[in-house]
């Protein structure tokens, strides 16, 4: 009696389209507890920065910073994102600090923006540095990991 060879399931070609693996799959829990400026708490606040009707808003004048803590593994990646509105003049940097500092990339047009990072041993807060002339608002700010 001839023994029939076994079947094996056909080889899948990669994925592609929708269904493929994306980047951002598998992403981080958030990190910020008040990325909504709900409340006026959390934040640190520069001189001219103020929070209020659910947004951080700098006035221009002085270069300063709006910080939150939060908790960053060292040498990850992490996606940076928000609203940036009400903008005239100016940029934020979106940076992380504590230890060495980890600049992303200046924001300086209205509209939602993202930007990476990868983090430093000692980094412990998310902060947004305002050029002294900047004057804008920030909402729905979100750092989360991402593979």
């Amino acid at each position: 009696m001839m023994m029939k060879p076994a079947l094996r399931p056909p080889m899948r070609p990669p994925m592609r389209g929708a269904n493929a693996p994306r980047e951002g799959v598998g992403a981080g829990p958030e990190l910020v507890t008040n990325g909504g400026f709900d409340s006026d708490t959390v934040w640190s606040k520069g001189a001219n920065w103020a929070i209020a009707a659910g947004k951080a808003t700098h006035t221009g004048g002085a270069s300063d910073a709006i910080a939150e803590n939060i908790t960053i593994a060292a040498g990850l990646r992490y996606r940076i994102a928000g609203v940036l509105s009400g903008r005239t003049v100016g940029s934020i940097t979106p940076r992380f600090t504590g230890g060495t500092t980890v600049n992303a990339s200046s924001v300086s047009a209205n509209g939602a923006f993202e930007v990476f990072v990868t983090s430093l041993a000692g980094n412990i807060a998310i902060s947004f540095v305002a050029s002294g002339t900047f004057d804008g608002s920030l909402d729905d700010i979100s750092v989360r990991y991402w593979p």
